[in-house]
């Protein structure tokens, strides 16, 4: 199977031809496992591959890790982008892409760089979902888990998001409360992307997520949209925010009605992939 392999500040995808896929033995999740595990696959937080649109200019389908599908990334999607744009099905540097989530907007920037127009966050605690809340909405509510009742807002940017705003010099362990809230079912029935947040200054936080289905990563664009937005409905930042992520930094833009991500899309490698298995 013919892959790239590209990151988005850190956050790693294999992509590759829906074609490539179809052909193989394997299932997609059980492809999407394989090639991504880090010992005896190629390694990635997640696999993608391009298909035919009828709707928008090139549709984009996405899975975590571990198998599972999820409607949209946000740091894959700008990969993606370019990706479609190097390998020639998109021709123009501003185009449109289908995902389940939904179509966005992309441009292809100097330098790498790749904006995505993400829309507003769905803030209603049925689209996230999320249950409990309080008139509607799942925003600064206390959440009983086995090690304490926990302070989280909840969103969909795409894919359900529940951020954590970190006070003072407190810091949580990320595996430990993002495993806890991410399997939490009677309170996110779907499972939840979790963001950790420190507001650093009106211009600038810095967040660690841990994603459903691929554990702690390096980065999520989709999560740090969500961080921003929430920071800034709750006051605690601008219009525009730099966001620092252990893989590097994200820039926000909140406009009138929707929400602007600017990011890297690197290119790592390309290659091919043999789903070979051997046995005694």
């Amino acid at each position: 199977m013919k892959f790239t392999k590209m990151h988005g500040t850190g956050n790693d995808f294999i992509l590759t031809e829906y074609e490539e896929i179809i052909g193989a033995d394997l299932s997609v999740p059980e492809i999407a496992e394989r090639i991504c595990e880090r010992h005896f696959g190629v390694g990635a937080d997640g696999l993608m591959f391009a298909m035919e649109s009828c709707v928008a200019d090139i549709k984009m389908k996405y899975y975590n890790s571990d198998g599972t599908k999820a409607e949209m990334c946000g740091n894959g999607i700008r990969c993606f982008a370019r990706y479609a744009y190097d390998s020639g099905k998109v021709s123009d540097r501003k185009f449109s892409i289908e995902t389940d989530a939904g179509i966005y907007n992309v441009e292809l920037l100097e330098q790498c760089l790749v904006e995505v127009e993400m829309g507003e966050p769905l803030t209603d605690a049925v689209s996230v979902p999320a249950i409990g809340g309080k008139e509607g909405k799942f925003l600064k509510a206390g959440i009983k888990t086995r090690f304490g009742i926990l302070e989280a807002s909840s969103v969909r940017m795409g894919v359900p998001h529940t951020v954590v705003f970190e006070k003072g010099d407190k810091s949580f362990d990320v595996e430990k409360w993002g495993f806890e809230l991410e399997r939490l079912k009677e309170v996110f029935p779907e499972g939840t992307n979790v963001n950790f947040v420190k507001v650093i200054s009106p211009k600038n936080i810095s967040v660690e997520t841990w994603e459903r289905g691929a554990g702690k990563t390096l980065s999520c664009g989709t999560g740090v949209c969500a961080s921003a937005y929430l920071a800034h409905f709750f006051g605690l930042v601008d219009e525009n925010v730099y966001v620092k992520v252990p893989g590097g930094g994200l820039s926000i833009s909140i406009r009138e009605d929707s929400l602007y991500m600017k990011g890297e899309a690197v290119l790592i490698c390309r290659g091919d992939y043999f789903m070979e298995t051997c046995s005694l």
